[in-house]
C-alpha cells in the first residue's frame, strides 16, 4: 500500500467532524483545568485532545508545554504524527491558502529543545505571545519525572497516562501550577478500577471528563469497527477493556486456547517459509525452555512446531543441569529444527537478562558448528504480550503442533496474577516452586515479536 503524504489537505480531508457528545467536550475544554478522555481503542481520544491542544494553545501566554507518553519515542508518534492528524499537522499552522485566496505562512517547525525533540510554533498575526515550544517526553520510570523537573508548563498533553509512573501524574501537576492559561489534556484506555490513575484522578479540582467508545470516532464506518471487534476475544478481559471501554481487573485464566489452534497429524514442512528460534533459559528453579515457531508461506499464520522444556530442579529444589548443560540443549536443539524443517533459521533469539547464557553460546558456538548471531530478544510491555497473545488465538493466527505439549499446556494453564493486577499490572502469575511456569510463553512471545510487521501487514493489507 502507497504510504500516504502526510499535508494540510491530507488533515483537512481526513480529520471528521466530532458527534454532540465530543463537541460538548470541547467546548469545555476553554473553561476546564484538567481535560480527560477516557475509552475503547480507536474511539478517537488522541485525536480530539490534539485538536483541543492546539486550539488552546492559541490562547495561552505561555512558551513552554509538553507532550508526554510512555515514551518520548510514543509521544512523537501518537502526539506528534498521529497518522498525519497530530500536533504536527494541524492545518492553521501550515503554509496555505484559503478560500478566499488570502496566503499563510507555515508557522510550525520541528527541532530541538535542551536535547529533546520540540516542535516550535510562532504566534499568529497580531498576537504577541512570543514563539510556543512543545517538548516530547516519556514518563514511564519512577525517575522519568526529572527530566522536566524543575520546568514552568504552561499546558500538558499526554496519552496513556495509565502507563506513565504516579510521579510523573504529580510532577505534571506541579509543574503547571503556575501556568497562566493551565489546561492539561489526558487520555487513556480503561485499566483495573484499583490502579493508581484513579484515585489521582479523583483529587483533581475542575475536570472535563468524556468516556468515549467506537461511536465517538465519525471516521470509523461500521465495517471497520466490526473488522476491530473480530480481532478480540469477546470472552476476555481485553474485549472488555479495549472494545467496551470498561474497568476491569484481571483475574483468573488469560488464555481460551480453542481446538482450532491446535495442529494435529503430519506437518507439511513446505507450508512454511521464515521460522525462529526461541530461547528462554531457566533461573533458579523455573524451566528452561526453548521452541521452533514458524511462518506459514501466506504470512497469515504462525505455527509452534517444537519444543524443549527442562525445570532445573529435583525433588528438594536443587539444580540437577549446570548452566553449561543447558547450553549444549541449545546447541543440540538447534541442530533439531534445522533437520526439521530442511534449512537454516531466520533467526536464533534469546532472553536478554541471561548474560551468563548468552555469554556462553558466544564463547562456544563455533566449535559445536553454529553459526547463528544469538539476537536479544524483544520484550515488549507484558500487557501488550498478553493482549497480543489473546487476539492470536482468537484468530486462529496462532497455533501449535500437538507434539508441543508443554507450552499448550503452559497457555491453558496460565492465569493473571491478582495482586499485580491491584495496582493496574496485568501480569501473569510466574512461581514455579508450585509449578506454575511461564517460560514456554515467553518464548512464544519472543518469536512472535519478529514476526509482527509481516503478520499484521499481511492480515490488515497495509
Amino acid at each position: 500500500m502507497k504510504k500516504a503524504v502526510f499535508t494540510y489537505n491530507y488533515y483537512l480531508k481526513t480529520f471528521k467532524s466530532p458527534n454532540k457528545r465530543t463537541k460538548e467536550y470541547l467546548r469545555k475544554t476553554y473553561e476546564s483545568t484538567w481535560n480527560i478522555l477516557e475509552g475503547s481503542v480507536r474511539s478517537s481520544k488522541s485525536t480530539i485532545n490534539v485538536l483541543a491542544f492546539c486550539l488552546a494553545l492559541e490562547e495561552s501566554p505561555n512558551t513552554l508545554h509538553m507532550a508526554i507518553a510512555s515514551s518520548a519515542s510514543l509521544a512523537r508518534t501518537v502526539l506528534f504524527d498521529c497518522e498525519g492528524l497530530g500536533i504536527s499537522y494541524y492545518p492553521q499552522w501550515q503554509a496555505h491558502t484559503n478560500k478566499y485566496g488570502e496566503r499563510y505562512e507555515q508557522r510550525i517547525f520541528k527541532g530541538k529543545y535542551q536535547g529533546y525533540d520540540a516542535l516550535f510554533i510562532k504566534p499568529a498575526k497580531g498576537n504577541n505571545h512570543g514563539v510556543k515550544t512543545i517538548i516530547a517526553m516519556g514518563g514511564d520510570t519512577s525517575v522519568s519525572y526529572e527530566s522536566f523537573r524543575g520546568m514552568s508548563l504552561g499546558m500538558v498533553i499526554a496519552t496513556e497516562i495509565n502507563l506513565l509512573h504516579l510521579n510523573t501524574l504529580n510532577e505534571i501537576k506541579a509543574r503547571t501550577i503556575a501556568s497562566k492559561y493551565r489546561r492539561v489534556f489526558l487520555d487513556f484506555n480503561p485499566t483495573t478500577p484499583t490502579h493508581y490513575v484513579y484515585k489521582w484522578l479523583n483529587d483533581l479540582n475542575d475536570v472535563n471528563y468524556l468516556h468515549m467508545t467506537f461511536d465517538d470516532n465519525p471516521a470509523i464506518t461500521k465495517e471497520r469497527k466490526e473488522e476491530i471487534m473480530k480481532e478480540y476475544d469477546p470472552d476476555s478481559i481485553e474485549y472488555k477493556r479495549m472494545i467496551l471501554g470498561q474497568r476491569v481487573a484481571g483475574e483468573g485464566l488469560i488464555y481460551n486456547v480453542r481446538d482450532y489452534n491446535i495442529i494435529t497429524g503430519k506437518i507439511d514442512f513446505n507450508n512454511y517459509g521464515k521460522y525462529v528460534i526461541s530461547a528462554d533459559p531457566g533461573i533458579n528453579a523455573s524451566g528452561t525452555c526453548f521452541i521452533l515457531c514458524a511462518m506459514t508461506n501466506d504470512m497469515k499464520e504462525i505455527h509452534i512446531l517444537h519444543e524443549y522444556y527442562h525445570r532445573n530442579k529435583d525433588e528438594r529444589h536443587l539444580g540437577i543441569k549446570m548452566p553449561q548443560d543447558y547450553l549444549y540443549d541449545f546447541f543440540d536443539f538447534i541442530k533439531q529444527c534445522e533437520q526439521i524443517m530442511g534449512y537454516a533459521a531466520w533467526r536464533v533469539l534469546c532472553d536478554p537478562a541471561d548474560i551468563t547464557f548468552i555469554r556462553e553460546y558466544q564463547r562456544n558456538q563455533y566449535q559445536n558448528r553454529i553459526g547463528y548471531v544469538l539476537y536479544n530478544a524483544v520484550k515488549d510491555l507484558i500487557d501488550i504480550r498478553i493482549k497480543e497473545g489473546i487476539n492470536l488465538l482468537y484468530t486462529g493466527r496462532l497455533k501449535f503442533h500437538n507434539i508441543c505439549a508443554r507450552t499448550i499446556d503452559q497457555f491453558k494453564r496460565a492465569e493473571y496474577d491478582e495482586n499485580k493486577s491491584k495496582n493496574g499490572r496485568y501480569e501473569r502469575k510466574d512461581d514455579p516452586i508450585r509449578d506454575v511456569d511461564v517460560g514456554m510463553i515467553d518464548a512464544t512471545e519472543y518469536a512472535i515479536a519478529e514476526f509482527r510487521n509481516y503478520i499484521y501487514n499481511r492480515v490488515t493489507g497495509e
